[in-house]
């Protein structure tokens, strides 16, 4: 039986998640399609399909599957950080447009990043000895820790300082800010989230269960009402 408490942070939290995000994508791709829209629904895309399997997942009780599964849950959520840098970079080379080309190599690399810190050995495991639920080790969240803050996090502050200098007024200045706060939180989260499945704490997952849900989705709408709803 699943405890009340993941029930309720899968089933619940996660659904609602996944509705809104899922509401936000479609709203962005119907104002226009291009290269912004498409990296910025992609975000909110990713973070729905990696929610999903992740609610699969829980209810099977067999591996390989649930192990392959969880591997293609982590990646779809290391991906969402992935198209706000991107969603940055197109914003931030508007004016010269970011060649397809440079797309395609930026695409290529992560994933195969992405894919070597999932092959690691022993990295996390999930089956009858972990009652179902994904254990990871310290070590592979530290990993995963330094990448993020690498290849996400770093990249994006650095492109939101950039951005930010070149905008002249208070409003499109307040609204990027928006943006950046909304970053930070789904930061936050997957942070959280991964620290949910490697500290084994009662107190700390309580806490996270609770509070997730006023993380997720106020950062989620921060993001589109700070520079996606913007968009033409």
């Amino acid at each position: 039986m699943i405890d009340l408490q993941r029930f309720l942070l899968i089933y619940v939290v996660q659904s609602i998640v996944s509705i809104i995000f899922f509401i936000v994508a479609i709203k962005i791709l119907k104002r226009n399609k291009n290269q912004l829209t498409y990296s910025l629904s992609l975000f909110y895309f990713s973070v729905v399909i990696g929610l999903i399997i992740n609610a699969i997942y829980t209810q099977l009780k067999i591996n390989p599957q649930v192990f392959i599964l969880h591997t293609i849950t982590i990646f779809f959520i290391l991906f969402g950080q992935f198209f706000l840098v991107m969603f940055s970079l197109s914003l931030f080379k508007l004016e010269s447009h970011l060649s397809s080309r440079r797309i395609v190599f930026y695409t290529s690399i992560y994933s195969i990043l992405v894919l070597c810190i999932l092959a690691i050995p022993d990295g996390y495991a999930i089956n009858e000895n972990t009652n179902w639920k994904p254990v990871w080790t310290w070590s592979f969240l530290i990993i995963i820790y330094i990448f993020m803050a690498c290849f996400t996090i770093f990249p994006f502050i650095i492109l939101f300082l950039k951005i930010y200098k070149t905008f002249m007024e208070k409003e499109l200045k307040r609204k990027l800010m928006y943006f950046f706060i909304g970053f930070c939180g789904m930061t936050i989260s997957m942070c959280g989230g991964m620290l949910y499945n490697t500290w084994d704490n009662v107190i700390f997952r309580l806490i996270w269960s609770f509070c997730v849900i006023f993380i997720v989705i106020p950062s989620g709408i921060l993001i589109y009402y700070g520079i996606g709803s913007k968009l033409k």
